[in-house]
């Protein structure tokens, strides 16, 4: 091996582990049971996001995690983020499967949606409650098993 060779490919790797040093591992991810995989208008889901160590722009995805037998192919929920200052609600529509009925996720058993739904900037020391629930037109949403939050 040439000594040009081994320099570029040095380079490379140094820069490799670099980016991978830099990426923004999640602050918070989390998930709640639903019970009985059947999410009830009223039910609420709580997190808490702890004291954040850096002031930044931070997104947040919902994730959702179903059985074979929803009763819906989409899902609207809301996620609602509560500061001292603050409290913002964000929507977004979470399409689990296709008209056909194909899922939009691997799985057998159990389906994993995520999508990322909104981003807000934290300063450091600043912690958040963060309320998920959904709002369909129906009081009952079977199938949903888990419902959660990632920060990052």
């Amino acid at each position: 091996m040439s000594a040009s060779f081994i320099r570029h490919s040095a380079s490379f790797i140094f820069t490799l582990l670099l980016l991978v040093a830099c990426s923004h591992r999640p602050v918070m991810h989390a998930y709640l049971p639903i019970s009985d995989a059947c999410w009830t208008y009223t039910d609420t889901l709580r997190f808490h996001l702890p004291p954040v160590e850096s002031s930044r722009l931070y997104t947040f995805s919902v994730g959702i995690r179903a059985n074979d037998r929803p009763s819906y192919r989409d899902l609207w929920v809301v996620v609602e983020q509560r500061t001292s200052g603050m409290c913002r609600r964000d929507t977004t529509h979470l399409f689990l499967a296709s008209d056909r009925g194909a899922w939009h996720s691997p799985g057998v058993v159990l389906h994993d949606i995520e999508q990322v739904v909104a981003a807000a900037r934290y300063e450091q020391g600043e912690e958040a409650d963060i309320l998920l629930y959904h709002i369909m037109s129906s009081q009952e949403v079977d199938g949903i098993v888990e419902a959660g939050i990632k920060v990052e």
